[in-house]
């Protein structure tokens, strides 16, 4: 009989941090090799939902909202934008009490096509300064770091253990 815990977690982001989000993948099975008596599954709403349509939904986002509501913690990365859904998705979490993570990826240079919507994440970032910690990074290798020593911390707490000792070699490119 396992004893097993499965924590699932929600990743929401655009696709310009497709690398990252990828990573995140990687990194939950380092984690998970660690902990053997936990399951970390990463949830991503295009592909763990079929392309359908979903008539018990008034829209999409309800659907994946609903992916949403059985995740925990919840881990939002940003760059360039925040796009009308992955605010809904960040404002949802904190309706819902969830452990939220959220990551910068600095070095956008909005231009005048992007600034409007590089302003809105600024903007964004400065409202939510009161009831989190974002996390900054600027490299693949920063942010590998960073979401792996987050997780590691937050498993550790979740089991009252001691954090592992992180590999570094592990979490590079």
């Amino acid at each position: 009989m396992s004893n097993k815990k499965t924590v699932q977690l929600f990743i929401a982001s655009s696709k310009e941090v497709k690398k990252e989000r990828d990573r995140v993948i990687l990194i939950f099975h380092s984690l998970n090799k660690a902990y053997p008596n936990l399951h970390i599954d990463p949830v991503l709403w295009e592909y763990d939902m079929p392309r359908c349509s979903y008539p018990e939904f008034a829209l999409l986002q309800d659907a994946i909202n609903s992916y949403l509501a059985d995740c925990n913690p919840v881990v939002f990365i940003f760059y360039s934008r925040i796009g009308k859904y992955t605010r809904q998705e960040f404002e949802y979490s904190f309706e819902k009490k969830k452990s939220v993570f959220v990551f910068f990826k600095r070095g956008f240079k909005p231009d005048k096509k992007t600034e409007e919507s590089f302003d809105e994440l600024v903007a964004f970032e400065a409202s939510i300064q009161d009831v989190l910690v974002p996390i900054d990074f600027k490299t693949s290798a920063e942010f590998n770091y960073a979401i792996y020593e987050q997780l590691n911390l937050y498993v550790s707490k979740l089991y009252g253990v001691t954090p592992l000792m992180l590999n570094i070699d592990e979490l590079q490119e």
